[in-house]
């Protein structure tokens, strides 16, 4: 018997028709059925299939999708170097058709002109798209379809081709290398959204996984479009910093190989998407996957040591989502048989010979599949082998304390298994389940079921260091009995703050509380959270913690994350033993001037700490200029004008100085205007204080004072008078990849990863 290699490959397609559409291109791309236009991933696949057959050395055939599976299975036959190859071959030409929704407002409808279409065909052209324009209740929504990656990338350009053909933004590009993109933007990519927001400006990311399916994409520059000059230097400007940052003399970046099996890595880039982004969300770092068919090779790059190992321990737990089984046959496998075991099971890849067959492919299909097999007239075979990729963290978790876990088990099935721990890399291991000739294949199936409820289920959170010891209790009799009442296992770490300030723009917490059990105790990990939770609301209450407080400026949050002042705050904490309940982002002065900063601790510790912060807080230069509500909406109201490119944005780029402009005082009965020059360099903000007073002289105001301005951060501002809104601002960054949402979210929820549009605010200035 020739090596056969079989695996299924999901079908997809997308069909539109023209009927009732405001637009409907028609650039080659699709492919016709009567009234109805569609792309799909079949062609490239029977046309790869073809020509593979052609060679004379084997066969590859590709058996159609059919309405109760829609499934392409692709069958290969020949040699060993034959099936490899044509295997690779075969991975390469597939791709995933996918489309991605660009809402329009009726308004931004109205002006599409001839530019814009011919601009329009010329993205889709060069990404070999299609496109539809649809009303949709009171907007329009602009559809781009294709393969996954050129719809991706073509996303990009379209949203970019609004912005600057029909909303008249201004746009600047930044080349960088991909790996960075993740890097640079930090948790979550907030680094970028925490820019754009300041900013009043649009980021455009690149696809951080854009040659999965073969693709050549080379290009990758980080996109700003704002509606002027001086929000896109800004933007620009902050971008080349952050990036100045991560490659400067005293970055380090980090980088972990992890070694797979091809068939493996090529189920975690099909079915494994999301999570990888997920992944590289998380942890800021980045991840390159090799395309379909390519080497067994994981990279992990980024700054932190434990964010690259906790997200290389992520990755390989993703492995641990798929299984191999091997089955030993005294007489060649047929090939319909395999055929029939691959029927409407999408993840399952099975390679056989003369000797038996390997298959390989997600927990759930491969215990799906050995119940069918146990159930059915299958033939004789000498040696099964079920393998469990787990990882090297959880050997001693599953296997109890000499190795009593697994003894259960195997008394349960009256040792008629075995099991065995076989060495695999540096973070995972094999599990063996073996059965031989005269076993019933259901033997396995009970004891996998049974063994995978000693896999760990596990939950990570943040709990403030300074409560951990009030949590466990004396003697960790408080936390010894909730994990007696639920049977968990629950361990408090001490974070330090390594890795806490790699994100400029933001005040993360990183999880510090790990609670584990048993699967078939999963249920109880919310029920513990809960409880921890509870403990936490009543520490951060009760007359044992002392509470001081602190309160923070709009201006003053922001020259702190501008100048690189996180990391003083989590030191601030571990010197004093205290919790800072810092702002995590500039949404928290959404609607407010001022937030107020909780400290909590021993009262001596957290006085001391108040003390320090109060150390960190900018220094401020008043100026108060005579009240006048016609030159105040002229000249200060609003995100952009010329006070914003004249002063804003240079004071902030070239003096690190933080503008503010306060319809009346911060404190008194003045009714006039008010505005505050936030600094830490003396020198800087004296040219400051000259470039505003030419401004204001210019521009006819009559300055009453001005003078340094001592801000009390435990008085209260007076209520400020109701006015009218100001303009409410563009989204603030706008993610180019929807990978991770289903085909039916794509129309409604324009961004992703990120999710929904950020809400509108108020200008941070």
């Amino acid at each position: 018997m020739a090596n056969v290699c079989v695996l299924n490959l999901e079908y997809s397609f997308l069909s539109v028709s023209a009927h009732g559409a405001e637009f409907a291109s028609d650039y080659g791309h699709w492919r016709h059925v009567d009234d109805v236009r569609f792309i799909d991933n079949l062609p490239s696949l029977c046309k790869a299939a073809h020509s593979l057959s052609e060679s004379g050395h084997g066969s590859v055939v590709v058996a159609e999708p059919q309405l109760d599976h829609p499934l392409i299975t692709v069958a290969i036959n020949g040699g060993d170097d034959y099936v490899r190859e044509a295997r690779a071959a075969v991975l390469r030409e597939y791709n995933q058709v996918a489309s991605k929704a660009v809402l329009l407002s009726r308004d931004e409808f109205r002006r599409i002109d001839d530019t814009f279409h011919q601009s329009l065909e010329r993205v889709c052209q060069h990404h070999q798209l299609e496109a539809t324009i649809v009303e949709v209740d009171d907007d329009y929504v602009l559809t781009l379809y294709g393969y996954q990656d050129a719809v991706t990338a073509g996303d990009t350009a379209v949203r970019i081709l609004v912005d600057c053909n029909i909303n008249q933004y201004l746009c600047e590009a930044i080349d960088i290398d991909l790996s960075l993109v993740p890097l640079v933007g930090g948790v979550d990519l907030f680094n970028f959204s925490q820019v754009a927001a300041q900013a009043n400006a649009n980021i455009y990311v690149p696809d951080l996984l854009p040659n999965v399916f073969g693709t050549s994409s080379t290009e990758f520059k980080l996109w700003v479009t704002a509606p002027g000059a001086a929000e896109v230097t800004l933007a620009k400007e902050m971008l080349n910093r952050l990036i100045s940052q991560r490659m400067g003399s005293g970055s380090r970046l980090l980088r972990k190989e992890i070694d797979m099996s091809r068939s493996r890595l090529d189920l975690l880039s099909l079915y494994s998407q999301s999570a990888l982004f997920t992944i590289m969300f998380k942890y800021g770092v980045y991840i390159k996957m090799p395309p379909l068919g390519g080497d067994c090779r994981v990279v992990v790059q980024g700054y932190s040591m434990h964010a690259v190992n906790d997200a290389v321990s992520d990755i390989n737990l993703l492995a641990t989502e798929y299984y191999q089984t091997r089955i030993s046959y005294f007489a060649p496998v047929d090939e319909f048989m395999l055929l029939q075991l691959m029927r409407a099971r999408k993840t399952l890849v099975v390679s056989a010979n003369q000797y038996g067959m390997d298959i390989e492919g997600s927990a759930t299909e491969i215990k799906s599949l050995m119940m069918d097999m146990a159930a059915s007239a299958m033939p004789d075979f000498t040696h099964v082998r079920l393998r469990l990729e787990l990882a090297s963290t959880q050997r001693e978790f599953i296997s109890g304390k000499k190795n009593g876990k697994l003894i259960k088990i195997l008394n349960q099935l009256n040792q008629l298994p075995t099991i065995k721990f076989r060495p695999y890399n540096g973070h995972n291991f094999y599990l063996d389940f073996e059965i031989v000739e005269g076993t019933n294949l259901s033997v396995l199936t009970k004891g996998l079921d049974l063994l995978e409820l000693e896999l760990p289920a596990e939950l990570k959170f943040n709990v403030p260091e300074v409560f951990h010891k009030s949590i466990i209790g004396n003697g960790g009799t408080i936390i010894q009995s909730i994990m007696k009442k639920h049977n968990v296992f629950i361990k408090f770490s001490s974070t330090g703050g390594d890795d806490y300030a790699r994100d400029i723009y933001s005040f993360k917490r990183a999880a510090n509380v790990l609670i584990k059990c048993p699967r078939k105790n999963a249920g109880n990990i919310n029920s513990v959270r809960a409880e921890i939770e509870a403990l936490v609301n009543h520490c951060s209450t009760t007359a044992s913690y002392h509470t001081e407080h602190l309160k923070l400026l709009r201006p003053h949050y922001l020259l702190m994350i501008n100048t690189n002042k996180m990391r003083a705050i989590h030191d601030l904490e571990a010197q004093f033993g205290t919790f800072i309940d810092f702002p995590a982002s500039v949404e928290a002065f959404d609607d407010v001037d001022e937030v107020v900063v909780a400290i909590k601790g021993t009262e001596l510790k957290t006085k001391q700490c108040l003390r320090q912060l109060h150390q960190l807080m900018p220094k401020n230069w008043e100026f108060c200029i005579p009240a006048s509500p016609r030159l105040y909406a002229d000249h200060f109201a609003g995100a952009s004008g010329e006070f914003f490119s004249r002063i804003v944005v240079p004071f902030r780029i070239h003096l690190a100085v933080e503008v503010v402009v306060n319809h009346t005082p911060l404190y008194g009965d003045s009714d006039d205007h008010q505005i505050i020059l936030s600094y830490y360099d003396d020198y800087a903000v004296q040219t400051a204080i000259n470039d505003l007073t030419q401004y204001l002289r210019e521009k006819k105001f009559s300055i009453l004072e001005k003078k340094p301005f001592v801000y009390d951060a435990k008085r209260q501002r007076r209520p400020a008078p109701v006015q009218d809104p100001l303009p409410p601002l563009p989204p603030s960054l706008r993610p180019t990849d929807t990978s991770l949402l289903k085909p039916s979210q794509v129309a409604s929820q324009m961004f992703s990863p990120f999710g929904p549009t950020m809400p509108v605010r108020q200008p941070i200035w």
